[in-house]
């Protein structure tokens, strides 16, 4: 017998909440891991690391607001961040190309999965 992998309806809200919460998390503690020294001081990075940073928080924001709505904001607050997160290294012109590959997975990874929680939460259409 096989397995079933299909995600059970309350189940994809909850992949959801813990990637933007766990990518929440990264955000927020790149600039430390990521910076290494006197370059995290030094007024080159002070942008970077203060967009990831707050990049970051929202993405915990959407996280925590997933939890108690029932609507399609989050998906769509989501979608916009992971856009933005992903086209940051490029608008901002980030300097270091560790943390653009950081900014540009992250990113990638918080779309996808706003994309797609925003495809299951579509209703269902109504036959005539």
């Amino acid at each position: 017998m096989m397995p079933d992998f299909r995600v059970r309806p309350m189940q994809h809200r909850a992949v959801f909440r813990w990637t933007f919460a766990a990518s929440g998390l990264w955000l927020m503690l790149s600039p430390f891991l990521l910076f290494a020294g006197e370059a995290a001081k030094s007024d080159l990075f002070v942008g970077e690391a203060g967009l990831l940073m707050i990049s970051g928080f929202l993405a915990l924001v959407i996280a925590g607001y997933s939890c108690s709505r029932h609507n399609l904001m989050p998906p769509y607050l989501g979608l916009v961040l992971g856009l933005g997160v992903f086209l940051a290294p490029w608008l901002a012109e980030f300097a270091d190309r560790l943390v653009t590959w950081n900014a540009a997975v992250i990113g990638v990874i918080l779309s996808v999965v706003a994309f797609f929680e925003f495809l299951h939460d579509q209703p269902a259409p109504s036959n005539p």
